[in-house]
């Protein structure tokens, strides 16, 4: 039997970090609601741009080195069987989850800073609902199952 039904206590460990993670946004759109007061210059376009594409960018490598190291065969590669596999990732090392869920926050925080020059809150709205979009469609936390190792 791959996967039991009784309580992992590292997947649970795994989902209460990625939980607290992802709302975490939720205050920065409080505070930059609060503390945003439109400037007297606008911020030129190309800051705007090269701010917020380093925050799109770190979601956008957040999602491919997820997918990366989340390969099933590289995962057999460690020549463990699938079933001990299955019980112990999710689908990777706690390390590594908690280093692709903090660069996609990243760039909630990118919105953050452009809202913080600007004075306009449309970045860190636009920027944390991205990220709480890719952090629930792509990094939610998931046990392997067998069905994971079938297609290598």
């Amino acid at each position: 039997m791959l996967v039991d039904n009784a309580p992992n206590p590292k997947f649970n460990t795994a989902r209460i970090i990625w939980l607290a993670l992802t709302f975490s946004l939720i205050p920065y759109v409080v505070v930059a609601t609060m503390v945003a007061s439109p400037q007297e210059e606008p911020m030129p376009l190309v800051f705007a741009l090269a701010i917020g594409g380093m925050g799109l960018f770190n979601l956008a490598l957040s999602v491919g080195l997820r997918k990366f190291l989340s390969r099933s065969e590289a995962l057999l590669a460690s020549g463990k069987p699938a079933g001990e596999l299955a019980q112990e990732r999710f689908p990777l090392e706690m390390g590594h989850l908690i280093m692709t869920w903090a660069l996609a926050e990243s760039a909630a925080i990118f919105g953050m800073v452009l809202t913080f020059i600007s004075g306009e809150t449309v970045y860190t709205y636009a920027l944390s609902t991205l990220t709480i979009g890719v952090m629930l469609v792509f990094h939610k936390p998931r046990q392997l199952t067998a069905d994971d190792f079938l297609d290598v």
